[in-house]
């Protein structure tokens, strides 16, 4: 996944992929395996009944919540990302990875999440 936010970061940026099958990779298996881990991650978790705020654990607080989403165009000539429509699902599939993950850091340490309470 580190390798595939670099390809993100490059692709941005227009630096052209590197390596003969780098430009060729799919990304709607990227995809696949995001949706994938995030079903079963949130399988373990409880049902959300509110929105959660950021905070609980401090592993909870430090994971990002939100991936930065860019409608930007690729630059690159030879970019992985078939279109700028794919590279918006794929991180916002990886937005909410972080965000379950964030959910399950304050489950195992049997904290309370931190819920939204309008006008409180």
């Amino acid at each position: 996944m580190q390798n595939q936010l670099f390809d993100v970061g490059a692709d941005l940026l227009g630096f052209r992929s590197w390596g003969p099958t780098s430009a060729c990779a799919q990304t709607q298996p990227m995809i696949d395996e995001l949706e994938t881990l995030c079903d079963e991650h949130n399988a373990r978790l409880p049902e959300l009944k509110s929105f959660v705020l950021p905070g609980g654990t401090e592993a909870a607080a430090r994971l990002p919540r939100r991936a930065k989403r860019s409608r930007a165009a690729p630059r690159s000539p030879r970019s992985k990302w078939t279109s700028t429509r794919s590279r918006r699902v794929y991180l916002n599939r990886l937005s909410d990875l972080l965000f379950i993950f964030a959910r399950a850091a304050n489950m195992l340490a049997r904290r309370d999440e931190p819920l939204w309470r309008p006008g409180a």
